[in-house]
């Protein structure tokens, strides 16, 4: 999956497209990190496992959003 292009739609439908950097794990949760194509800001996102082998991306939850993040930095730091 890690450098794969997907287009991420926001509420308001500006789409826009992100390379996939890599999917980690925290808590038993997955989560993926994307770098925006044209700024290169990281998107942290949850993958949510559906039935039918889809995976659907999500917002994180505010009460795990912080260590989700240091999380991903702990990995950048490697």
């Amino acid at each position: 999956m890690d450098g794969n292009i997907v287009t991420i739609e926001n509420e308001q439908g500006v789409k826009q497209q992100y390379e996939v950097y890599f999917t980690f794990v925290v808590d038993e949760q997955e989560y993926i990190a994307l770098s925006d194509l044209k700024t290169q800001e990281i998107l942290l996102l949850e993958c949510v496992h559906e039935q039918g082998g889809n995976i659907s991306l999500a917002m994180i939850d505010e009460d795990v959003f912080d260590k989700v993040k240091n999380e991903f930095m702990e990995i950048m730091e490697d």
